[in-house]
């Protein structure tokens, strides 16, 4: 198999930059699936993770592959962020890698593409969020946070997976959305 793709190798130096270096990768492909993989789907996505320390409190994820194939119907690619306000378990690690991993495979599974504000309805057990329905796909939190990378003509947005409870599946606007995040979870990265 051959090595990762020019954009890949931009968007994990991205990541390098902001985050510095990653304290796990795991390499998810069609050897390793957990669950068939689409022949539509990707060949092969990593999970790279950064552990809480004394500087950032979160345990973050972030996909690497799926800016590697374009989408259908959309000019950008994407790749997947997932955070937690919690030191995780070895187990507690695999498994949401191994969640970011089947869901970047959706878009592609399902001839379809992800952005910014979507929801994705029934997404499976999501980990370390038990009661957990439905998901919205979030972009930056801050007005000078990061969610955009550029690799020659494509735009790769950074697409944040929060979860949310049942009662968050009827919202309709990024203002009931942000509203229902913000108000009612205050902290949308701590476990419930």
């Amino acid at each position: 198999m051959a090595g990762p793709s020019a954009i890949v190798r931009h968007v994990y130096h991205e990541h390098i930059s902001n985050f510095g270096e990653p304290d796990e990768g795991i390499k998810f492909d069609r050897s390793n699936a957990n669950v068939p993989i689409a022949p539509d789907g990707l060949d092969r996505v990593d999970v790279f993770v950064w552990k809480p320390d004394e500087e950032v409190e979160m345990c973050s994820f972030s996909t690497m592959g799926m800016c590697d194939r374009a989408m259908s119907g959309v000019d950008h690619r994407c790749e997947l962020h997932f955070a937690v306000r919690l030191e995780l378990t070895i187990p507690q690690i695999k498994s949401v890698a191994s969640f970011l991993a089947n869901l970047s495979n959706y878009p592609f599974d399902h001839k379809t593409a992800f952005d910014w504000w979507h929801k994705v309805r029934n997404p499976g057990e999501i980990p370390l969020f038990p009661k957990a329905e439905c998901l919205i796909l979030h972009p930056r939190f801050v007005a000078d946070g990061w969610d955009t990378i550029a690799f020659e003509n494509t735009e790769i947005r950074i697409l944040n997976v929060i979860p949310l409870p049942a009662d968050a599946r009827e919202l309709r606007t990024k203002g009931e959305l942000w509203d229902f995040v913000w108000t009612k979870h205050s902290d949308p990265f701590s476990p419930w």
